[in-house]
């Protein structure tokens, strides 16, 4: 479960735009409700405020974070070279 201290970590670097990334993510790795259908918005965000649990969305909250993280020191590092 996303604890509050981690959504406010989170939340620095994702901000408000990591719903469609988490989406692409899930369906990247053929995770999908049990419907067979892609989560919803809604449920996601749930997930990330910590109303809901489910580790697979987890995860690729996780990794969306991972990947901006590494995007966002890339440039850095790219503007200190400059």
């Amino acid at each position: 479960m996303i604890t509050k201290t981690d959504r406010r970590k989170l939340k620095r670097v994702l901000k408000n735009s990591y719903i469609s990334e988490v989406l692409a993510e899930l369906s990247e790795n053929k995770v999908f409700n049990k419907k067979g259908n892609p989560f919803s918005v809604g449920y996601i965000s749930n997930v990330f405020n910590g109303i809901k649990e489910d580790f697979r969305i987890q995860e690729a909250i996780l990794e969306v974070y991972k990947k901006r993280k590494l995007k966002k020191k890339k440039l850095f590092f790219l503007y200190i070279s400059i």
